[in-house]
């Protein structure tokens, strides 16, 4: 009966689907369907369509299996009210801005819903209560914890979290994962994990990072050198490099009544003697160079000059890496709030990471208030690791990334068929990631005034951050 029924099923379905609207012809129907009655073109592709289902025989794949559960959210739920502005935020922003917002719903007490988002398997850069919903898109169950039989089992980075959370909890198992089964991974993944150590870096970690001085990757046995060195080794250099590193500067002095030590870089002629210099820098530690040119770890800090980005560039990682905390602290204070003459010097998180999480948000609001070189809220992204707790709107309407704004909107709304810039809409999602409701409602409105109408796809992120600013009701069990 299949065997009939197909080909005429087929002829059917290809009518319909080129529009067509005349009479359908008796003999290209099934006999059983020839009986007299008047049968609309709709009534024939219902039934057509009850054919295909029921006469169509479903045979599983031999290796079928049931899928895993989507694992209970950890958090509420965004309220079905907000769903669809949700929804737009998924499509419209970056992953730069992106996950600053989903730490934003997760510091007020809500995540996603699973059907209108779940994260790709690999993606690392959103909050550990997503960690669930990963596992689920590869179909594991997701482990609280690592052993010797878990640690194959789990992505690098769910591994690198996995073994934070153990140094806390049973470091002595930690300690011992990483002394047997570290070797084992690939290169890359041994950076990461020794990434992974750096919270909570301490002096028990130099047997470690000792065994890793003969690792067969080059890049690793300088991350452990760094580490070591971070940690308050140092590593004698030889008379040869000493006397390089010496003639790679030029130490003076500047100031007529209270002399300050000054280092510049030397002219070099060739850019094979650049390339050299850079390579030497890279794998000296800051204490070390300090001792080299005469000066105290702090010293050095404040005596640079800081004016060649590209070469400053990678003093600024050698003290990320290896320097004291207090010594990164002073490099930042000289990044965000040095003198107007300086040329600013571009950083990575490998700075802030030295810092805890307080001094972050710290200084994220004194840049806000006071850093004539943070221009844009995008950039105030990298260096706060979670929302303003408190921020009131004056500080954030006198910032410099405010008035390029709201300068931009009243501009566009005097030349109404002006281009909008590609980065406006990121912008207003990086402050609704980081604003407290009640200023998130001044910004809001503000925005309006200035030209956006409330309705703009672009305001979506602050409604978001508005609407949601009530702590959720207490899940059901």
């Amino acid at each position: 009966m299949t065997e009939v029924l197909g080909p005429q099923l087929d002829r059917l379905y290809a009518r319909w689907l080129v529009g067509a609207r005349d009479e359908v012809p008796v003999d290209t129907l099934p006999a059983a369907w020839r009986d007299g009655s008047t049968l609309d073109a709709s009534h024939l592709l219902a039934l057509a369509s009850q054919c295909r289902q029921f006469l169509g025989e479903h045979v599983l794949p031999a290796d079928a299996r049931a899928a895993a559960a989507l694992p209970s959210p950890r958090l509420a739920l965004v309220p079905e009210a907000q769903r669809l502005r949700f929804r737009r935020c998924v499509r419209a922003l970056s992953a730069v801005t992106w996950p600053a917002l989903l730490r934003l719903l997760a510091s007020r007490g809500w995540q996603a819903h699973p059907y209108d988002w779940l994260p790709e398997a690999g993606d690392v850069s959103l909050p550990p209560l997503y960690d669930e919903w990963r596992a689920w898109r590869r179909q594991q169950v997701p482990h609280e914890t690592l052993d010797a039989t878990s640690w194959d089992e789990v992505t690098p980075s769910e591994r690198c979290r996995l073994v934070a959370r153990l140094r806390a909890t049973d470091p002595a198992l930690a300690a011992e994962l990483l002394t047997t089964r570290l070797a084992t991974l690939p290169a890359e993944q041994r950076l990461q994990m020794l990434d992974a150590l750096v919270p909570a870096l301490s002096e028990a970690d130099l047997l470690l990072l000792e065994g890793l001085s003969g690792d067969r990757s080059e890049k690793v046995r300088l991350r452990a050198s760094q580490l070591r060195r971070r940690l308050g080794r140092r590593e004698p250099l030889e008379a040869a490099v000493r006397d390089e590193l010496k003639a790679d500067f030029v130490v003076g002095s500047s100031g007529l009544i209270r002399r300050r030590a000054q280092v510049g870089w030397a002219a070099l002629k060739t850019q094979p003697q650049r390339a050299a210099r850079l390579l030497r820098l890279q794998s000296v530690g800051w204490n070390e160079l300090a001792d080299v040119l005469g000066l105290t770890p702090l010293g050095l800090a404040n005596a640079l000059t800081l004016d060649e980005p590209q070469n400053d560039a990678v003093l600024v990682e050698c003290a990320a890496q290896t320097a004291p905390v207090e010594v990164v602290r002073h490099v930042l204070e000289r990044l965000l709030f040095g003198p107007a003459g300086e040329q600013p010097v571009p950083f990575g998180a490998s700075l802030l990471e030295r810092l805890t999480e307080a001094e972050r948000v710290a200084l994220a609001r004194r840049g806000l208030r006071e850093s004539a070189r943070i221009a844009s809220f995008g950039s105030l992204l990298a260096i706060i690791p979670a929302p303003f707790e408190v921020l009131p709107f004056g500080e954030l309407a006198g910032s410099a990334p405010w008035r390029r704004l709201t300068d931009t909107l009243r501009a566009l709304a005097a030349e109404p068929g002006a281009a909008r810039p590609g980065w406006l809409a990121e912008e207003i999602a990086a402050i609704a990631s980081l604003l407290p409701a009640g200023t998130a409602g001044e910004a809001l409105a503000q925005l309006t005034r200035a030209g956006l109408h409330p309705a703009d796809p672009a305001l979506d992120p602050l409604h978001l951050n508005v609407d949601l600013a009530d702590a959720p009701p207490a899940q059901e069990s």
